[in-house]
This record gives structure tokens, sequence and C-alpha cells, in this order.
């Protein structure tokens, strides 16, 4: 999914699609169909959800700058489905990336208070937390992530759940943090 793409696999991926002229085509492409579809169905919570997390994801990896055209499809977004938790991930994901942490936290509570059992939210909101500096937080999240099922497509990407393990975990905490590693591992 896009979080976990966006999330566990950025380093090693931006430099990849930077000297990858057929992945920088195929961005072009979806974006130009998205724009296309949003043009003809403007009211479509898909088709503003992945427009909107693809230029999010271009604007990471591509550096291109598409501020101005993602907080108008968030707004949008926010008018056709301010209930969803799907919005407020997006709103989260966009603030985490632009490193507004503050607005990262409080739409990912909210996306978490109306999926408070998804997995892939609480490992963003532990994501989010780590970044903001709330490392007790980030870890109980990515616990409560793991106790769900959820497991991290990378090793790299939970290093530093491993880190803090050992801070925060309890006994039965850093035995599921090494099982999940191990799952990884394997």
């Amino acid at each position: 999914d896009y979080h976990t793409y966006a999330f566990g696999y950025l380093e090693a991926l931006t430099e990849q699609v930077k000297n990858n002229p057929d992945v920088i085509r195929n961005v072009r492409i979806s974006q130009s169909l998205l724009r296309e579809a949003h043009i003809q169905e403007p009211n479509n919570f898909l088709v503003l959800n992945k427009l909107a997390l693809n230029l999010i994801n271009s604007g990471v990896f591509l550096a291109e700058d598409h501020v101005v055209e993602i907080k108008e499809l968030i707004r949008q977004l926010q008018q056709v489905a301010p209930n969803r938790a799907e919005t407020h991930r997006i709103v989260a994901v966009n603030a985490f990336v632009l490193k507004d942490y503050v607005t990262a936290r409080v739409s990912m509570e909210t996306s978490l208070k109306l999926e408070p059992n998804n997995p892939r939210n609480l490992w963003l909101a532990a994501q989010i937390n780590k970044a903001a500096s709330f490392e007790p937080e980030a870890f109980a999240y990515a616990m409560k992530a793991f106790r769900l099922g959820y497991t991290p497509r990378s090793l790299s990407s939970m290093t530093w759940v491993i880190q803090d393990s050992s801070k925060y975990g309890t006994k039965e905490e850093n035995d599921l943090v090494a099982k999940v590693a191990n799952q990884i591992a394997n």
C-alpha cells in the first residue's frame, strides 16, 4: 500500500526512482490518468484519494512540488468524506512528508478514532510519533499494530522499534518485537 511504500522504503526508492526513467514515466502516466478522472468525477473519493497519494509520493520520490494541488485535493476530500478514516490518514501522510508533525499527529489521532484497530493506521501513527520524538507513544502504537498482526515489509523500517524495545518494552513486548523481526527476516 502507499503508506508502507512511502515510509518503509523511502531512502532506497528515492535513489532508484531518480535514476529510473521507466518509473518516472509511469508516475507521470498515472498522474495524468488520475487528473483526467478527477475532472470527470470531482467528488469521487477514490479518485481524490489516489491522486493525492500519487502527488504526495511523487513529491517525496521525485522532489516535485505539488503542495498547493495536494492541499486543494485534501480540502476536497475533507468535504466529500469528512468522517472517513482514510481522509484523515491522507492529511496525516501529507503533513508527515512536509514535517508538520503536529498536524500529522492530530490527523492520525482522528483517523484512529474512526478505525481504532486498523493495524496499518497504528503503524503509521507509530512512524509519525517516532519522527515527532514521542518515542513512548510511537512504541505503544507499534506494539498495538504488531498485536493486531501487522508486519512491516523490512527490518530497516522497524529498526527503531527494536532499539526502543529495551527502553519501553516489557518482556512480552520484547518477545513480540523479536517474533515480528524473525518473520521479516525469514
